[in-house]
């Protein structure tokens, strides 16, 4: 192993995590472009466009400009010629419905904005629109029209015609097809469910890679000493998997979901295979450790059951009553102790820590006899057996129990750690706070900084004795901006390593999130792994099938964002952090964008909602803490930094949207609480005012037929009103007269039981309509008449809305960013 002295280390490892962390600045895929769209290129700066009518009146400007620092210049003095710029030839498809857009500012007279069809050399088909007003400013204006059959080329055409007069300059021409597939925003290739390899295998780390739902998952073979994944292999039949272990035969085991699976694998065979499914309506097995004999034990989520799995059966078999603790959904973490043959099993919510006696079937919570902070946690999400202790990790908070009695002593409470530790070596059990390496010494009872940065948040760590070395090495296994990171340390002299993995398994990230920017792109971020894709309308490249690589690393799970002030918040889970970005300064997470507040120690985990006050203010909605009811609403003052809670504001509901209008704050809430709860407490969603002034709060329970839904998904201001989605009712609340003006169902097809599955957005240039996703549906709505109509044919997966600067509509399906233009 080659490793560096300490000093030399902590440089390197600094210039590691630099180069991992130099992100480009725009993801792009999908876009056709026209060549030089925005008068840049070449010495010229017509570089790819023609004049195609008249000999004079075309030029390049330095005169103004709308992006950069030139534009194309007409001048059109005569009655009798026309004059004319074209722009190169891009392909299209008969039948598909094309935009065409452009910035001109107008000088004098007028000018057209022209899209041409062509076959060939022949000019099959043109549409146009033409500018006449307003003069001496920046001005959008745009084309739409279908390629008629035949063609198989277009071009975008600036004129001012016979018979008119004008001086006109034009910048970003821009081309798109209506329908436009973008591509996947954010990749993932950070490892989950994580083992090491034992016996002659146990060089090998074997980790499970997610994608998103539409992706097979695969498990990773790496190898400690080349630094490489040696082998991946899919795992047919689930969507992804958080559980790992490796049996005392060698075997390794997975464990995945949404199929609530165990999977075999035999190192070397390049093959998985499923040895069984947990029984009932579970849907995660979320930890597996070793047994005696091959055998493996495991637990699940939402059953919350405890099984086993023996090599040569045909099924999992499950362990005492399901749930195994009355009232826990989770089995959250596991550990077994050969010689007493007992399991421990963490589970939640909330937390209680199960001591399960295989021989008799006893059981206790182990929890009932420690201080009461710990029994108010809401998951014990890490066990581990080592060293003669047990090891477990409640929420953030390690504690360390001597099991040498009838009842456990606890010996030490660590607070502020990440998920995994290390087996005990030398008295010390090692393990991270944040990217910080930390030890505890099992014979002095403390905690100590070793002083080394892991460089990534560590999934596993593991004890490897690489080749030509004479001891062991601690290894860990993570994750720093969605990319695979190995580190490695040698406690004996105290040199370390850390390096990112290559060949390891490339997989799309779900979109959670999308919005547009202050800066005019498109912002997406990613469901659990985090990570932000950032499209730039209409730039990109032509490539359907490429993924992009590109994207803005820090995030973690992006839960909602806001363009708001020149800003774009965004809210992410776990622990509802809030953070303010600014686009017009370099990406530097940690300065910009930065931390404003985080509302975990107020027991709120999901922020939902975003919403922005002309003064500046942010209000943030969020679904509390596992098994919890108790949402809240959130205020940020930026001129004091003051934030302020409002929990339960609704009692036992959570705030899923958020809306502000005329000094007051409008709210949606879910009568469905964190994941863990049990069925809903309150009777109903409602729609709840709440003055920041006077901090009173009134809530409305929707009218008609819609009163009984659990979730309202959406509101926007429309025209001075509060417009609404409630599981497929749309519903119009006046503050003028106090009460709602307008419900009806739109959507019969519209799932209960979500804390979104809506979007609303107004956009300037149709001030006739409001555009909406819901339910899979891309719609708009009739202002005057509420009447919808559907803008693409029902798509599994539709979500999310987002518009551009042109008032383009972006949705996602899954893992992929579209467009729609018009």
């Amino acid at each position: 192993m080659h490793l560096r002295p300490a000093l030399a280390r902590v440089l390197c490892l600094a210039a590691l995590l630099a180069t991992a962390l130099v992100i480009p600045s725009a993801a792009r895929a999908a876009d056709i472009v026209i060549a030089n769209h925005g008068f840049e290129e070449g010495t010229s700066s017509l570089t790819g466009w023609t004049q195609s009518h008249g000999t004079t009146g075309v030029s390049p400007s330095t005169e103004r400009a709308w992006r950069g620092a030139r534009s194309a210049r007409l001048t059109d003095g005569s009655t009798d010629a026309a004059v004319g710029l074209q722009s190169g030839q891009v392909p299209v498809t008969a039948g598909k419905t094309y935009a065409a857009f452009a910035k001109v500012y107008l000088a004098a007279g007028r000018a057209d904005l022209y899209l041409r069809f062509w076959n060939g050399a022949t000019l099959v088909h043109s549409a146009y629109t033409q500018v006449a007003a307003p003069l001496n400013q920046w001005s959008d204006v745009r084309v739409v029209a279908a390629a008629p059959a035949g063609v198989t080329r277009a071009s975008v055409l600036l004129y001012s015609g016979v018979g008119g007069t004008g001086t006109s300059f034009w910048d970003e021409i821009l081309f798109t097809a209506q329908v436009t597939d973008l591509g996947v925003q954010v990749e993932n290739s950070a490892p989950n469910g994580t083992t090491f390899g034992v016996g002659p295998d146990q060089d090998k780390i074997y980790a499970i890679y997610t994608g998103t739902q539409n992706d097979t998952p695969q498990l990773a073979v790496i190898d400690a000493d080349t630094e490489n994944a040696v082998q991946r292999v899919p795992i047919p039949g689930a969507t992804g998997g958080w559980a790992a272990t490796t049996a005392t035969d060698g075997t390794v085991y997975l464990g995945t979901y949404s199929n609530a699976g165990v999977y075999r694998h035999t190192p070397g065979s390049g093959t998985v295979s499923l040895v069984g499914e947990a029984a009932g309506t579970a849907s995660f097995v979320w930890c597996l450790t070793p047994g005696r004999d091959g055998k493996v034990y495991g637990g699940t989520y939402d059953t919350g059951a405890f099984f086993k799995y023996e090599p040569g059966d045909s099924a999992l078999t499950p362990i005492g009553s399901t749930p195994i603790q009355a009232g826990k959904k989770y089995v959250r973490s596991i550990a077994y102790d050969t010689a007493a043959n007992v399991t421990y099993l963490g589970t939640g919510t909330s937390a209680a820590l199960v001591r399960f006696d295989n021989t008799s079937g006893a059981k206790a919570d182990l929890l009932q006899s420690l201080p009461a902070r710990l029994r108010a946690g809401s998951m014990v999400t890490t066990l581990k057996l080592t060293g003669g202790r047990l090891f477990a990790r409640i929420d953030t908070t390690l504690i360390v129990l001597s099991m040498s009695g009838a009842t456990p002593t606890l010996e030490a409470e660590i607070t502020g750690t990440s998920a995994d530790l290390s087996d005990e070596r030398d008295g010390k059990v090692y393990y991270a706070k944040g990217s910080a390496l930390y030890a505890y010494d099992i014979a002095s009872r403390t905690e100590h900084a070793v002083g080394v940065d892991l460089g990534m948040d560590p999934t596993a760590f593991g004890w490897v004795k690489l080749a030509g070395d004479a001891d062991h090495t601690l290894v860990a296994l993570g994750a720093a901006a969605n990319r695979t990171r190995l580190f490695k340390y040698r406690p004996a002299d105290g040199v370390t390593r850390s390096v990112e993995v290559a060949g390891t398994p490339v997989l799309p990230a779900a979109i959670n999130a999308i919005a547009g920017g202050p800066d005019g792109k498109i912002y997406s971020g990613a469901f659990f792994t985090g990570g932000m894709g950032v499209h730039d309308p209409m730039r990109g490249d032509d490539d359907d099938l490429r993924a992009d690589l590109m994207h803005r690393a820090g995030f973690s799970q992006t839960d909602s964002m806001l363009n708001h002030q020149g800003r774009l918040y965004v809210a992410t889970y776990p622990g509802a952090k809030v953070y303010e970005y600014d686009p017009a300064s370099p990406w530097d997470f940690g300065a910009n964008p930065r931390l404003l507040f985080a509302l975990a120690g107020d027991h709120q985990s999901r922020p939902y909602a975003l919403a922005g006050a002309p003064d500046g203010r942010i209000f943030v909605g969020t679904v509390p803490d596992y098994g919890r009811y108790d949402g809240a609403l959130t205020i940020y003052d930026p001129a004091t930094g003051s934030v302020t809670v409002h929990r339960n504001i609704v009692p036992d509901q959570s705030v899923v949207t958020l809306a502000y209008h005329g000094g007051l704050v409008y709210g949606g809430t879910s009568t469905r609480g964190a994941l863990g709860t049990g069925d809903p407490l309150a009777e109903a969603a409602v729609l709840f005012v709440h003055d920041p002034a006077t901090g009173e709060t009134v809530p409305k329970r929707l009218p008609g037929a819609a009163a009984d839904a659990t979730t309202i998904t959406d509101l926007t201001v429309v025209d001075g009103r509060i417009w609404g989605f409630a599981e497929g009712y749309l519903f119009v609340f006046d503050p003028a007269v106090g009460d709602f003006v307008y419900h009806a169902k739109k959507f019969s097809d519209v799932g209960t039981e979500k804390w979104r599955d809506a979007d609303l957005r107004t956009v300037a240039k149709d001030p006739a309509h409001v555009y909406g996703t819901a339910g899979d549906h891309l719609f708009k709505i009739t202002r005057s008449t509420y009447a919808v109509t559907e803008l693409i044919p029902k798509t599994p997966g539709l979500d999310g809305l987002a518009t551009d600067d042109l008032g383009n509509l972006y949705y996602k399906i899954v893992g992929r960013l579209y467009r729609y233009a018009f």
